[in-house]
């Protein structure tokens, strides 16, 4: 249905916010006002959002760096609107990158491996493009791209 990506990025802030992995990460939002609506199954972008948050905090926590921080960003153009999740963690390899969106691969201890294969298939299910830059030491940009609701409401 069409709805309004910030309302979904704000209700899963509001939730994983008192989780203690986000105690000692600073989370910033720079959420562009009025944006237009994309079609969206609200609970599966949701289920993106926590992905990214929990992968982010982790590549943080890996770091053991106390000046942790992650952006989550939403901007619009004519005939899109784009979410934005960054973080200052470890960053990744091109290898693991190129990888990134398989079946089963985990960089973690305890990875299985699902969350970002579910993200992808979500993703695509919305006709979105990823895009992902990521250096090692300085942290990594996980950017997606959705089309506009075709009925978009009048101002």
């Amino acid at each position: 249905q069409p709805g309004r990506i910030n309302d979904v990025v704000t209700d899963v802030l509001s939730f994983v916010m008192a989780q203690k992995r986000f105690s000692r990460i600073n989370v910033k939002t720079l959420l562009m006002h009025q944006l237009p609506l994309i079609e969206m199954d609200r609970d599966q972008i949701a289920q993106v959002v926590i992905n990214l948050l929990n992968n982010a905090a982790d590549a943080i926590a890996e770091t053991g760096r106390s000046d942790g921080i992650i952006i989550v960003s939403t901007t619009a153009t004519t005939d899109s609107v784009t979410l934005s999740v960054s973080d200052n963690g470890r960053g990744m390899t091109a290898d693991v990158k190129d990888k990134l969106f398989k079946t089963h691969l985990t960089t973690k201890p305890k990875g299985h491996g699902y969350g970002l294969m579910t993200c992808a298939k979500i993703l695509q299910s919305h006709s979105a493009t990823i895009a992902i830059n990521s250096q090692i030491g300085f942290g990594t940009t996980f950017e997606f791209k959705f089309n506009l609701a075709s009925d978009q409401p009048k101002s």
